[in-house]
């Protein structure tokens, strides 16, 4: 803390700043009240704490600056640096922040951060609408629910390309927790996305079935060995791609007990182990046959197309979804949403006609709730296989299955 002082005839503040140097802030010849004194040494000691910690200023301090804007107290504070960059109380520096220690320093109850790679990316989109919207500049404690309720109608817009209700409402949502977190802590005074009602939405229209004899027919139009072994292991081993191929390697795949080990990639989701299918098996073999006769380094199952990302990890570069999709309109699959998702999403619709529930959930990774919302859809197949059937048949071989209960239907 600070203190107050008299020197000859002035009053003076002197207290230590971030960088540990002794500063003085001149009063004038009148004495501040005690209340007075006690409230400049609180907002002050605030802004050193916040330059030092880097964390945001409290929004009554921000109150207090934006009053004394232009005075001779403001310019020196500005001077000693705690008043420019003091904390990250603007927008883009503080989800930058915010980011930063969801990605990298806050850890889970296991030691691996809160979000993966891939919910970064995902989080940096709202993050960039948002910027884009309301400016990187601006204040965190001037964002009201009035600019909330605009963005979200902004969203809404041909200037987006998120103007889907399920899109909007992802963002939404992601904006409620970021800014929850900066209310708790009362960086501001309320979270001015809290009042937004968010209706589940699930856009059901993009979840499309591959057959597969079209499939086939897309693995017979793909010249490259790597780019068919990949298309195959989405759309016959169900695999999040290209995710969960970044670090699939020939020691996770076991051709004696024809299985594969698949790495978590997702936060509290765990590793699974899924059988080596037939449509994916000799596609493996050879390529498994290929590593061992050539002077490849690495181990990995697709080596092709990789980069290095930010975080110095080597990872399937997209050019490789490129690829697969430039197949699709060859063989009439021009309209097909979603390419990799939808290849799950196939695979999917096809091991449930022959799994067992449980069998289901822990060979694709994901639960029951999660299969119904966005995977699972009847497929066209399926529709013209139970046109077929006539309703008396199956009424009258289930009711000769199960006892009738007379008392039930009232039949003495």
């Amino acid at each position: 803390m600070g203190s107050f002082y008299k020197d000859r005839n002035s009053y003076r503040y002197k207290f230590i700043d971030h960088l540990g140097k002794t500063r003085k802030l001149s009063f004038g010849t009148i004495e501040p009240s005690k209340n007075d004194q006690k409230y400049v040494d609180t907002h002050v000691m605030h802004l050193v704490m916040c330059r030092k910690t880097a964390t945001i200023v409290n929004p009554k301090v921000q109150l207090w600056l934006a009053e004394m804007k232009g005075s001779p107290l403001s310019k020196k504070l500005a001077e000693w640096g705690l008043i420019t960059d003091a904390g990250k109380s603007t927008l883009e520096p503080y989800l930058d922040w915010f980011f930063n220690q969801k990605s990298k320093t806050w850890k889970d109850h296991e030691g691996k951060p809160e979000w993966s790679p891939s919910t970064v990316r995902s989080n940096n989109s709202t993050k960039n609408y948002l910027v884009k919207f309301l400016g990187a500049d601006r204040e965190l404690h001037t964002i009201t629910r009035g600019d909330a309720d605009d963005f979200q109608r902004w969203l809404r817009s041909e200037e987006t390309r998120s103007n889907r209700p399920a899109a909007i409402t992802k963002h939404i949502k992601r904006l409620r927790g970021w800014f929850s977190y900066a209310a708790k802590k009362e960086w501001i005074k309320e979270n001015p996305f809290d009042h937004i009602v968010c209706r589940r939405h699930i856009d059901r229209d993009r979840i499309q079935y591959m057959t597969v004899k079209q499939a086939e027919q897309v693995l017979d139009t793909l010249t490259c060995n790597q780019h068919r072994l990949f298309f195959a292991l989405a759309r016959f081993g169900g695999l999040r791609m290209p995710s969960e191929a970044n670090n699939l390697k020939w020691p996770d795949v076991d051709f004696d007990e024809s299985t594969i080990s698949i790495e978590p990639v997702k936060v509290n989701v765990q590793g699974r182990t899924m059988p080596l299918w037939p449509e994916i098996y000799q596609l493996a073999w050879e390529e498994f046959t290929a590593w061992q006769d050539s002077d490849r380094t690495d181990d990995y199952v697709i080596h092709r197309h990789r980069t290095i990302n930010r975080d110095g990890n080597s990872v399937v570069s997209t050019k490789i979804v490129q690829h697969v999709k430039s197949v699709y309109s060859k063989v009439g699959l021009e309209s097909f949403h979603k390419p990799m998702q939808n290849l799950r999403t196939s695979c999917e619709n096809d091991l449930k006609r022959i799994l067992t529930e449980s069998q289901l959930i822990e060979f694709m990774g994901h639960t029951t709730k999660i299969a119904q919302d966005h995977y699972r859809k009847a497929t066209a197949e399926e529709y013209k296989m139970l046109a077929g059937y006539w309703r008396k048949t199956i009424v009258s071989d289930s009711l000769e299955r199960t006892p009738v209960n007379h008392f039930q239907y009232g039949i003495s």
